[in-house]
């Protein structure tokens, strides 16, 4: 790993230096936490000062001299005489120095740590900032308490303050890309800035302890942290540091936390007393969390209870574990939640106090929780006290199926006896292993079919049958799963369990026949009962929310599908649920490749796909494969789309074929990339008859407006027409409209579909129709209709980062650009438009060192100087066409 740079402080050091350049001159104070980065924007300060013409002098505080006068600026002593007996003159000599060493240039103290200022430095810093003949600039530490002479520097008015916050997620991610040098996983940088809150240095410490244990690693080409995200030995030894602040009563009340949190302000004040409590907030090491009506404390960064747990002796956390235990007992463990976290602290605490309901109840409650290897050990432990219960073994099979072990699925279930209700669950679990985890769906559909029989009451078989639903939508067959899934809606004496089952099939398969409204409007209808039902349907909310989000997917709704794709994967990560992570990745990637936004969604869909090698329950790998290799071969670097396509083929599930149509559409786009159209379209085609062949509307309609594309618009046209009129939402409207245009050589109807696109969102399709109507326009003639198109189009494609289809290459088939490569003509026409090289870091998210190579490159082949002359060519390029 390379040197931090700054980042996120551009405002800060901007400010910093405008005032200090002024005539006469203010100081600055940096304040901020500990490792927030004062220092390194001093530093960044100092440099740029000193280029300004300043002689920059540098000296530090520090708390073992702080009670020796004038320690700060001891070398720059010259005379050594008696300080305390002459302390005005020390501190004219002090002065006299200090202006000798800046001989005629304008002088600049730069001190760090300002609080640690002895009473006669600090009494020196506020002369020469009074004096504003001179500049200080220094760094403060918040919580403590400096010196008075330094704390008037702003208060009255010599300095500007200036609160160094944290960084913001997208500061530390572009932060920890730009050191690793490379891309980094969505759900890495979300859990570095969890357990860092933003903090540079802590960041820095433990990215450094994670490369000493292996523990940050690269997977197909992306950075990612391996297993539990702790800091070592150097971040620890941090930490510490702080801790040794405390009282031994108040380290004790943060053990608490550290097991517990959080935990009621209430129930921590019955167990340590008030005195603790305001001495870890007001020391900064706990905060006070509103949750509803309950005021609740909890540690003020994360990574206290992970030093805290890592240096905890055993005994001492089971004492602590079986205090908390003993106390939320009493008070009726009665939240949502707690009785998972009664049942972990007793057995964490020794495994004292748990009765056989305690353990089953607790293994449903945390399946439900998605803490899957605490459900396998209170299911097993379960068993082992009663190993004909049937509660405890359908916790365990469920336990073992949401982790991926599908095989011991059969064997945990074989044999089981119990209720009707309990066999329609246990049925549900072993034809969803042998479905979704090995492809055997006539085996699936045999464990439906005997449980059907067996059990014969319909009003209990309700919740089997839509699940059956639910199969077979995945096995292609839309039309049929929305057709069991209505009549298990219209069956009398339902159960609520078995109408959100079938409510999440009908989500799903109405999204796919283009009834986005009617999908959307039944999902948030089924929300709040598949919330209330999550112990009896586990993850339904999840399953619900993925069906309206492929509806606003496929309607052209993308803005309200990103909003609540991002919710639902931040959800994920931030409460560690695996199981639907890489499938809201994918969904994220799904939307990006959606508006033609190729780097996003490749870092999406790359996101997932190592998710979903890790945790993948529904078996969504190859599809994710599928997708990732559509997006390669519209990326600047197809060379891996085609082995991309061959590993999505080779671990496709042969039971879930309603991947299939995206499957054969991520190979037509890689033969185009090949240059080969006509198998490009053939594969199209194919595609279009397996999803018409099955119901989903939807895909045929995108399918179709490919062909369009690549070359052939009259063989669509009539029947995206049709489907347009069938379909909800804008997005297949606009496909017959721009197959039509398209068709009729009518660049107005171009362009007014392009408009069309861009507002919702397809900025890569705008992009391709504003390319065919600058075409036309220039065949008639009319070059400033031409330019404008074309001037458009660059702009779009500008936003879409790395994106190259057989339409867009003719917006750079221009003599002056044909020496650069893909990646220069995109960085240089994003240099064009103004963005800075930072700007464009962020948005290719590479680094600014390869923004930089690339631009000097395409100086170099254009034979031009800079921004200005760049900006010049890509106007001509514009003018010309």
């Amino acid at each position: 790993m390379t040197e931090w740079p700054l980042v996120g402080r551009t405002d800060e050091l901007d400010l910093l230096v405008d005032h200090a350049i002024r005539c006469p001159p203010v100081s600055g104070v940096i304040a901020g936490d500990a490792g927030v980065g004062k220092s390194k924007l001093l530093d960044e300060l100092c440099a740029r000062l000193d280029k300004q013409g300043f002689c920059v002098l540098r000296c530090r505080a520090t708390a073992a001299a702080s009670t020796i006068a004038f320690a700060a600026f001891a070398d720059y002593w010259t005379d050594r005489s008696d300080v305390a007996a002459a302390r005005v003159q020390t501190l004219r000599h002090l002065e006299r120095e200090l202006q000798r060493r800046a001989g005629t240039k304008p002088l600049a103290v730069a001190v760090d740590d300002l609080h640690h200022l002895d009473e006669g430095s600090a009494v020196l810093v506020h002369r020469l900032a009074a004096r504003r003949e001179s500049v200080v600039i220094g760094t403060l530490r918040v919580g403590e308490q400096p010196p008075d002479a330094v704390t008037a520097l702003w208060k009255d008015g010599w300095a500007i303050r200036i609160d160094l916050q944290a960084l913001s997620s997208q500061e530390l991610a572009f932060l920890i890309q730009e050191v690793i040098r490379g891309p980094v996983e969505q759900r890495t940088q979300r859990r570095l800035y969890d357990a860092t809150k933003g903090n540079p240095m802590f960041a820095r410490e433990l990215l450094a302890d994670g490369a000493s244990t292996g523990s940050i690693v690269q997977h197909n080409g992306v950075w990612r942290w391996k297993g539990v995200l702790s800091g070592g030995p150097r971040l620890a030894g941090l930490v510490e540091q702080r801790l040794a602040r405390l009282s031994d009563d108040a380290r004790s009340a943060l053990e608490l936390l550290a097991i517990g949190e959080p935990l009621g302000s209430s129930v921590l004040r019955r167990l340590v007393g008030e005195t603790q409590i305001n001495e870890l907030e007001r020391k900064g090491f706990a905060e006070l969390d509103v949750d509803g009506r309950r005021l609740g404390v909890r540690l003020a960064h994360p990574l206290y209870g992970e030093v805290l747990r890592h240096a905890m002796a055993s005994t001492t956390r089971a004492q602590v574990s079986r205090i908390l235990a003993d106390e939320l007992e009493r008070t009726g463990a009665r939240r949502a939640g707690d009785l998972v976290r009664l049942v972990r602290w007793r057995l964490d605490g020794g495994g004292g106090g748990l009765d056989l309901a305690s353990l089953v109840q607790g293994a449903r409650r945390a399946l439900a929780g998605s803490s899957y290897e605490l459900a396998e050990r209170l299911a097993s432990m379960a068993l082992a006290a009663n190993p004909d219960h049937a509660r405890a073994r359908l916790a365990l099979a469920e336990a073992q199926y949401w982790q991926g072990r599908f095989d011991e699925v059969e064997s945990t279930l074989a044999g089981s006896s119990g209720t009707p209700e309990e066999l329609v669950e246990m049925a549900i679990v072993a034809s969803s292993a042998l479905f979704w985890g090995v492809g055997r769906f006539d085996d699936a559909e045999e464990i439906i079919a005997v449980a059907n029989r067996s059990i014969g009451d319909e009003t209990v078989t309700g919740e089997l049958v839509a699940h059956r639903a639910t199969l077979l939508l995945f096995a292609g067959d839309v039309n049929a799963a929305a057709k069991l899934a209505v009549e298990t809606l219209e069956r009398p004496g339902m159960s609520p369990a078995a109408q959100l089952r079938a409510l999440i099939a009908l989500v799903a398969a109405d999204a796919l026949r283009g009834k986005a409204d009617h999908a959307v409007s039944i999902a948030d209808g089924a929300l709040p009962d598949a919330m209330a039902l999550a112990d009896s349907v586990p993850h339904a909310a999840q399953e619900v929310a993925l069906g309206r989000c492929l509806a606003q997917v496929h309607a052209g709704h993308l803005d309200d599908a990103e909003e609540s794709a991002t919710t639902f994967f931040d959800l994920a990560v931030r409460t560690g649920a695996e199981d639907y992570l890489g499938t809201w990745a994918m969904f994220r990637g799904r939307i990006a490749l959606a508006r033609g936004d190729i780097e996003h969604a490749i870092a999406q869909l790359s996101d997932a796909r190592n998710a979903l090698e890790e945790h993948d329950p529904g078996g969504l790998r190859p599809w994710c494969l599928g997708l990732l290799a559509h997006a390669t071969a519209l990326s600047c670097d197809a060379a891996p789309a085609g082995e991309l396509l061959d590993q999505a083929r080779a671990t496709s599930n042969p039971a879930a074929s309603l991947a299939w149509s995206d499957l054969l559409r991520a190979e037509a786009w890689v033969n185009a990339r090949h240059g080969d159209l006509a198998a490009a379209r053939d594969l199209l085609r194919r595609a279009a008859d397996v999803a018409h062949d099955g119901g989903g509307l939807v895909v045929e309609a995108a399918v179709l407006h490919d062909i369009a594309r690549l070359g052939d618009p009259s063989l669509v046209v009539a029947r995206l027409v049709d489907l347009a009129d069938d379909i909800d939402g804008p997005a297949t409207r606009l496909y017959a409209e721009h197959a039509s245009a398209v068709a009729a050589g009518d660049a107005a109807a171009l362009e007014t579909v392009a408009a069309g696109f861009e507002s919702i969102g397809f900025w890569l399709l705008a992009a391709e129709a504003l390319v065919s109507a600058a075409a036309l326009w220039r065949d008639v003639g009319l070059i400033g209709r031409q330019a404008a198109c074309t001037r458009g189009a660059s702009e779009l494609v500008a936003r879409c980062q790395g994106v190259v289809s057989p339409t867009l290459e003719r917006l750079d088939a221009h003599p002056l650009l044909e020496s650069l490569t893909r990646r220069e003509r995109e960085i240089g026409r994003l240099t064009a438009s103004g963005l800075s090289n930072r700007e464009i870091a962020e948005r290719l998210v590479l680094s600014m060192r390869t923004v930089g190579n690339h631009l000097n490159h395409v100086y170099a082949k254009l034979g031009i100087e800079g921004r200005s002359d760049l900006r010049e060519v890509f106007s001509n390029v514009e003018r010309v066409g």
